[in-house]
């Protein structure tokens, strides 16, 4: 029995591509995004709000005058910020507290987590009251918000997630633990 080429070409091409359309990534749509759960969600909404506060309040208030504040800045993605409220410094006992109400505009933050495999991209619209104190080793603060909206995605592998959320969100970090209720969904790490 004598073999023809073209069937062996035929033989390996219609192989190569059945075995690169069985090895496709799936896609993760909104209705189908198991591989991103809630608890992951609302901690990554929880954890890019306290880098965006860690953020704004390094690049507007540290190594500034301490007293009462009432500043408007532009977010680092976009959106804009009113600041009101006060922070102080104990030199003493070198702790720097302070009382602050961030209203967000359209406020967008990038940030990522699990060594930036875990990505968000939000946007947040409302006012969040952080209240503190803290220095280079020891964080103590506390987020609340009666009514803030998230939107966004959330990307993890190829998987993105695709949200919009409003209501409570209340934080706490103390001793290096963070404890968030975010829009009913209570998390912890």
């Amino acid at each position: 029995m004598k073999i023809n080429k073209s069937t062996i070409l035929l033989s390996v091409i219609l192989t190569i591509a059945l075995w690169f359309t069985a090895c496709s990534t799936p896609t993760v749509s909104r209705d189908d995004s198991e591989d991103i759960p809630d608890s992951t969600l609302y901690k990554l909404i929880a954890y890019t709000l306290i880098v965006f506060e860690s953020d704004a309040y390094n690049q507007n208030f540290a190594g500034k005058p301490t007293g009462d504040v009432d500043i408007r800045f532009e977010g680092t993605y976009g959106g804009s910020v009113k600041v009101t409220g006060s922070n102080s410094r104990a030199t003493d006992v070198d702790i720097t507290t302070a009382t602050l109400v961030y209203t967000l505009d359209n406020v967008k933050q990038i940030s990522s987590a699990n060594d930036g495999k875990l990505i968000s991209n939000i946007t947040f619209n409302g006012a969040i009251k952080v209240k503190g104190s803290f220095n280079e080793s020891y964080t103590s603060k506390s987020f609340s918000s009666s009514n803030l909206t998230a939107s966004g995605t959330i990307t993890y592998g190829s998987s993105t997630r695709e949200f919009s959320d409003s209501g409570s969100v209340n934080i706490s970090i103390s001793e290096g633990k963070v404890t968030a209720e975010v829009f009913g969904h209570t998390v912890a790490w």
